[in-house]
């Protein structure tokens, strides 16, 4: 029995709609891009949580390693020798995660002696840049009720720049989230002396 062209295009189409041959790599395809994303996000969410764990408590080490020094060099050179070699302790509790952008500024606050709304600046320490106010600026407290008349308190603040994996390995690809973080400190004794000065301005 011979065929018409017709009759034989009819028949190749039907036995094409009826193979399911490559159905399910087909569908494989479908959902890859769907799979890739989800595996990338389960990886991404952990990496970020660990690393602002991580970045939190480099910012409380900072702030209690402070608060328990009576005294912080005898002059310049040597107090910011002493809190550089803070900040590289810092540093080594967000190893292995990258550290270039994690920027730290430290201050202690004073309390007026009448009045605990009057907070100042008795000294301050920047570390890579981070803008921190001169000695006698005024300086609020996180929160009211933290300190009281005539004491003082280490203040800790700091910035960090998260970039996702995909930001290094994707070209064009550019996210990034700044996270920062504060945290006060009350000293073991008084106001640490800086660089010889017996924290005043």
């Amino acid at each position: 029995m011979t065929l018409t062209i017709r009759q034989r295009i009819k028949l190749r189409v039907a036995l094409f709609k009826n193979c399911c041959a490559g159905v399910a790599a087909v569908e494989f395809a479908y959902l890859l891009p769907v799979l890739i994303m989800m595996t990338y996000g389960v990886i991404e969410a952990s990496r970020a949580v660990m690393m602002h764990k991580r970045f939190q408590r480099s910012v409380a080490m900072v702030g209690d390693l402070v608060a328990r020094e009576e005294t912080i060099g005898d002059s310049a050179s040597t107090a910011k020798a002493q809190m550089d070699g803070i900040m590289k302790a810092a540093e080594h509790i967000m190893r292995p995660y990258d550290i270039s952008s994690l920027k730290v500024g430290v201050t202690a606050v004073q309390a007026d002696p009448n009045n605990a709304s009057i907070t100042k600046v008795a000294w301050s320490y920047p570390y890579k840049s981070y803008p921190v106010l001169a000695c006698n600026a005024t300086k609020a407290m996180p929160a009211s009720g933290m300190i009281t008349k005539g004491n003082s308190a280490i203040l800790v603040e700091a910035e960090y720049i998260y970039k996702p994996i995909l930001t290094n390995l994707v070209p064009g690809f550019k996210l990034s989230m700044q996270w920062k973080d504060q945290i006060a400190h009350a000293p073991r004794s008084r106001c640490p002396d800086y660089a010889g000065k017996n924290c005043t301005c």
